[in-house]
């Protein structure tokens, strides 16, 4: 499971074909139903890797004047001690 997180900066900047798709949190905090847009355009749910929710950020921080106005959240099912939750900056896909 993954979770693509923006300020308004970044949602103004993004395309307006992912607007449709943000849901405004709280205060200067949205977030892109991931699972919504690849139901509506794709017709099937997103697959559920971290390679791929990657790509998807990726994409969309090329459209951002600021890299750091995106973070992408993604959680693992993992054994034992190890961290199941991982957060991505624009630099660093």
């Amino acid at each position: 499971m993954a979770e693509i997180y923006t300020n308004d900066s970044g949602k103004d900047a993004l395309p307006r074909e992912v607007k449709p798709y943000l849901v405004h949190t709280s205060d200067n905090t949205h977030i892109i139903n991931i699972q919504r847009w690849a139901i509506e355009d794709l017709n099937v749910t997103p697959y559920p890797e971290t390679r791929v929710y990657k790509k998807i950020a990726k994409e969309l921080c090329g459209h951002l004047r600021n890299p750091g106005d995106l973070v992408l959240i993604v959680r693992e099912q993992r054994l034992f001690f190890s961290k199941p939750e991982t957060g991505y900056r624009c630099w660093q896909l």
